[in-house]
């Protein structure tokens, strides 16, 4: 592979937990190992952001706990950013709460690359909104009953522990609000 570049997409990366880890850096030429060790690494990320998804799905805090460090940082579309896990797991607690039935289809990701520190991931994103939706000046919107499904990226930076410090999270949030029906569609604005 060229540059320190390690793709590893989708189903290919799911074969690979399926049958074991990546081989061993042991004996490996030194000319070589960097690469390997930083291929190992990339991997762990990449597992790891699989299980840190499945205990979103879950809406598992403590799995979701482990794979934040403290002082992480979280950026979601159209708000500031949230420092720190206990702030990031307030949030999670709310999004749970207005859309209980949330769910990130990520058995396969639909797409799952990594390089050095950092891993992406996009997946269909699904839910239907049950709960209020509290705005930036505090009112409340009640509950619609409708549905969303849009595709939802993360990209995020690990430390060496397996922890996510910083994590950008990417979604069509106005074609969310949109099929909840938050926001007038073009049929809603020609009537």
């Amino acid at each position: 592979m060229e540059g320190n570049l390690i793709p590893m997409i989708g189903q290919s990366l799911l074969r690979e937990y399926a049958e074991g880890p990546l081989e061993s850096v042991e004996n490996t030429h030194p000319a070589n190992l960097s690469e390997k060790v930083a291929m190992h690494r990339v991997h762990d990320s990449l597992k790891a952001m699989k299980k840190l998804d499945d205990s979103w799905n879950r809406q598992d805090l403590q799995t979701f706990r482990k794979y934040h460090a403290k002082n992480c940082i979280v950026r979601w579309p159209k708000q500031p950013p949230t420092h720190g896990i206990d702030g990031h797991e307030q949030e999670a607690i709310a999004f749970f709460k207005m859309f209980s039935g949330q769910h990130l289809i990520n058995n396969p990701y639909k797409i799952m690359v990594g390089q050095g520190e950092w891993t992406c991931t996009v997946a269909d994103f699904t839910g239907t909104m049950k709960g209020p939706m509290t705005m930036p000046d505090g009112s409340q919107v009640p509950p619609t009953n409708k549905s969303f499904r849009v595709d939802f990226c993360t990209v995020a930076r690990w430390n060496q522990q397996g922890q996510i410090v910083e994590e950008n999270l990417f979604y069509d949030l106005m074609g969310m609000l949109k099929q909840i029906g938050l926001l007038p569609d073009k049929a809603q604005k020609a009537a």
